[in-house]
Formats: C-alpha cells, structure tokens, sequence
C-alpha cells in the first residue's frame, strides 16, 4: 500500500487535508468519499518508506497537472463553490508555477466577467481547443461540473493507457539501445585494433573476417553520408505529405503494415469515439460534433472517411452506416453505434467501444513486445557471435600454425 496526501471539502463545507494508505488513487478517493470527504486534490506521498533514505516523486508532466487541476475542479464546484472561490482554492493548493499563473489569470478574467472558457482559449499551451470548446458547451448547457468530471476521466484513461504503452515499449527499446551501442564499440574501438594486428603478423585473414573488414571499413566511411542521405529522404517525406491526398495514401497504407497498422487503426477509433461522447455529453449537436472528433483521429486516412460519414449523416442517413460503409473502421465501432442509435444511448455506446479499442491496443501492444524482446535479443545476440568468431577464428589459426 502507498500513502497518498489529500484535500478534500467536508460534508460542512470545510476544507480539510491529510494523508491516507490506500492501493491506488481510486481506493484513496473511494476511501475518502466513505468518510464524507469530497477529494480535489489527491496525490501520492514525496516521501515513501521501505527504502534507504527516501524516495521523492518526480515532477508531473503538463498533461498530468491539467489533468488533476481539472479533477479538482469539478470536486470543488460538484461541492457548491462559486467558480471564482473554487479557482482561487486551486491556485493556493497548486505546486506548478505554470500552472499557478495560468490559473490566476483565469480567475482575473472571471472576476472581470469573462467566461471560464475564454479564459482557457487565452491559454492553448495548456488548454487545447477541444477543451475549451468542451468546457463551454458545460457553461452553455449549465452543467460545467459534470463535464469537467467527464474530461477528468478522459485524460485519466488516456494517460493509463499512455502510460501502459510506454511500459511496453521501454524493455525493447533499452534492448535496442544496450545492442547498438555494444555493437558500435566492438566494430569501431575493438575490431579495427584487432585487425590491424593481424595485418601486422601477416597472417592470412580469413573470408569472415574480411567481411567484417569490410563492414567495418563502410561504417566508419559511409555512418555521416548515410545519415545525412536518411535525413534528406525524411525531409523529403515530410514535404511532400503536406500534400492532402498524398497524406492520405501514406496514413492508409500505414494501416495497412503488419503487427502496428491495427494498432494505429483501433487507436485512431478510440480517440474518435471518445471525443464524440464527450462532445455529445456536453450537449453539442451531431455534425459539430463529428467536426470536432475527426479531428482527434490523428490518421488522414481515416478523417477523410469520416468526413463521408459526416456527409451521410447531413444527407439524414446514420452514423453507423456511414461508419460500416467504410473498411478503415474497426466492425465493432459501427456495431455498437447503430446499438446506440437504436437505443437512443449513443454516448453511452461510444464510450463502451472507446474502451473496447484501448484494451485492444493495449492487447496487441503487449503482443507485438512479446514478439519483439526475444527477436531483438537473437538478432543482437546474433550480430555480436559473428563479430566474435570473425576474430577469435585467425587469432586460433594463428595459434595453431605456431604451435601454440
């Protein structure tokens, strides 16, 4: 169990803090509620025990501090604060600097008699036009508590899933890394010192070392040219997929790859399905709101698709069938909104299938790394044997021809 420090609002109004062993955030924040505290602000301890010394947490990120700044938030507001009180209580409560000064300034703007979104538009840094836009549907449709509720959990399961991703990926790429870098020291400090002794004796080099002379020979003569040729052709890439529609040849047959193309493919989904929920949630209409989302999919391919789909539905036709008509989608996305549409539960359903998708990408993700660790391991395992047999081969002919 860890320690998790706590401000929360009591059931008499009050302000309260303190510190409480729990599993995870979400038992610490059940726990809380249990005692009739309402948490805005829950974090885990800097000081741990069951270590020599003590172990501090790191600073977060500014998505993770937007993240619980909004979950407080909506806390205080849920617990009846005016807006103005509720972000001078975050202010005082907040560690980043940044964030503080943002956070001042918006309340300076609400005071004035600005809206709360306004106030985050003069902010992009840190506030991105989909959460303004969200945030001012929630003021628009006098539910601005709910919906910060809801963009507190969205970026909690985005920053999950981020974060399961990154755990999946470090292993590999520390293999990557460890592998390369042990493979150039061996091919640039000691191979070349062990060759050229071997030169030195006159002894005959055999084929295999002769070709990792000649490897090593187009590494040290050919690594700048070929890096800059490689930075050239990625330049070269990237202006020529300003271009709209080769954009999206390129984002389609990305999707096409093995092993990562259904990967991209069922986030792209995830991202949509959650956004447009969040936008319907907050009362946006449909077609706005399918504006908004495509956007989130991060894949031209895919957006150009549902701007089809978004066509259909202008023309009165449904969503689901815009999104079954088109082979980019996962089949589930277009089962469970027509689910949705039949049921009048669309949100709902969008959520379900958002979640449905992360779990598969967090699935094959886990996958693909399984597939990868022990195939990174032969094939530097591999590069690093035949290194080692290239020279320990004319050093034992060596030893054989003299005797030794």
């Amino acid at each position: 169990m860890a320690q998790y420090r706590y401000r929360a609002i009591a059931a008499d109004g009050r302000k309260t803090r303190g510190s409480i062993l729990a599993e995870s955030e979400a038992d610490a924040a059940a726990r809380l509620r249990q005692q009739g505290l309402q948490p805005f602000s829950l974090r885990a301890a800097r000081w741990r025990e069951g270590t020599f010394g003590l172990r501090s947490e790191g600073p977060g990120r500014r998505r993770r501090e937007v993240w619980i700044a909004t979950r407080g938030l909506a806390a205080l507001l849920r617990a009846g604060l005016p807006l103005a009180q509720t972000l001078e209580s975050l202010i005082e409560e907040q560690e980043d600097p940044g964030l503080r000064e943002v956070l001042a300034d918006c309340r300076a703007q609400v005071v004035a008699g600005r809206s709360l979104a306004d106030a985050l538009a003069a902010h992009p840094q840190w506030f991105d036009s989909l959460f303004v836009r969200l945030v001012r549907a929630g003021e628009m449709a006098g539910a601005l508590e709910t919906v910060l509720a809801r963009l507190a959990e969205e970026m909690r399961a985005r920053e999950q899933l981020a974060g399961r991703l990154r755990n999946a990926l470090a292993y590999p790429l520390f293999l990557v890394v460890v592998g390369v870098a042990a493979v150039a020291f061996l091919m640039l400090r000691v191979v070349p010192t062990i060759l050229t002794m071997l030169e030195d004796l006159g002894q005959a080099i055999p084929a295999p070392t002769r070709m990792l002379q000649a490897a090593v020979t187009v590494l040290r003569v050919g690594a700048l040219p070929a890096a800059g040729l490689a930075f050239a052709a990625a330049a070269a890439l990237r202006l020529a997929l300003r271009d709209p529609a080769r954009r999206i040849r390129w984002d389609r047959l990305r999707l096409r790859w093995p092993l990562v193309g259904p990967v991209w493919r069922a986030a792209a989904a995830s991202r949509f399905a959650r956004t447009l929920a969040s936008l319907l949630e907050a009362g946006v209409p449909l077609l706005p709101a399918l504006r908004t989302a495509r956007g989130m999919a991060g894949n031209a391919a895919i957006e150009d698709a549902l701007a089809r789909a978004e066509a259909a539905v202008e023309r009165g036709e449904p969503l689901s069938g815009g999104l079954m008509g088109g082979r980019l989608f996962p089949p589930a996305l277009g089962h469970l909104v027509r689910a949705g549409e039949a049921g009048g539960e669309l949100p709902r359903m969008l959520d379900e299938a958002a979640s449905l998708f992360e779990q598969d990408v967090q699935r094959r993700t886990e996958r693909i790394t399984t597939l990868l660790e022990p195939m990174l391991v032969a094939v530097l395992g591999g590069v690093v044997l035949l290194i080692v047999l290239a020279i320990l081969v004319p050093i034992f002919e060596m030893n054989q021809a003299t005797g030794l």
